[in-house]
């Protein structure tokens, strides 16, 4: 019988800068209930970061040490940034956005609302919303969360014939530690993927997905003669 995976099978709190936000968490989607209490009202910038001349930088954004802000990002704040850092040109990172150190934004990605644990890699044209992405987590190229049902109705975790009310509108992806997201992957609203697991590229994803699974696409390419 499948079960929803805790805290501590999904995500290590040594590898993030904010272990608050785990503590005292029963579901992966609390993390987000926390993420208000982290942020500051206040912008502040560490001495060696390096914020293109370009960028927006907003109220309620810390930067950590050596991080470098791309040219033409925009941060709208509050946002907790940690040291060793790159956001890459035009990438936007929407309100209450926590990310821990050594973490890479590739070229205009769209954050808000995310927890990010050390050592997350984002490529590029990357959509992260409502989510938590554990410790060194990479998306390749045009990967996205997609956070909210059409009929826009609360989420539900279904696993078997268990049910989990998340009671949130939006909620994007909890993904454990070490996996890895090929591109163009669309992972659906509350979508729990278990420890380095790795998503092949193209794949739709949903539900629970165990630690340590492959999860592939098997379409075969089919090619037949135009009619004129």
């Amino acid at each position: 019988m499948e079960t929803l995976p805790s805290i501590d099978q999904l995500f290590d709190p040594q590898h993030t800068t904010v272990p608050n936000c785990l503590h005292g968490c029963t579901y992966p989607w609390e993390i987000l209930l926390k993420v208000s209490s982290q942020l500051s009202t206040t912008t502040r910038l560490a001495p060696s970061a390096q914020v293109h001349s370009t960028a927006i930088i907003g109220d309620g954004v810390v930067i950590g040490e050596r991080t470098v802000i791309g040219p033409y990002v925009v941060i709208e704040g509050p946002a907790l940034i940690g040291a060793d850092c790159v956001i890459r040109a035009h990438s936007v990172l929407r309100p209450a956005v926590i990310m821990g150190d050594t973490v890479s934004i590739g070229h205009s990605c769209e954050l808000k609302n995310s927890v990010l644990f050390n050592g997350v890699r984002l490529g590029h044209l990357n959509y992260v919303g409502d989510s938590v992405l554990g410790y060194q987590v990479h998306f390749g190229g045009g990967a996205l969360t997609a956070n909210q049902k059409s009929d826009n109705s609360a989420i539900i975790i279904k696993l078997g014939e268990q049910s989990y009310p998340t009671g949130l509108l939006k909620l994007g992806a909890m993904i454990g530690d070490c996996c890895e997201i090929g591109s163009h992957a669309t992972l659906h609203p509350g979508t729990v993927i278990g420890r380095c697991t790795t998503v092949y590229p193209g794949a739709l994803v949903r539900g629970l997905v165990p630690a340590n699974s492959i999860i592939k696409v098997r379409q075969q390419q089919e090619i037949v003669v135009r009619k004129f």
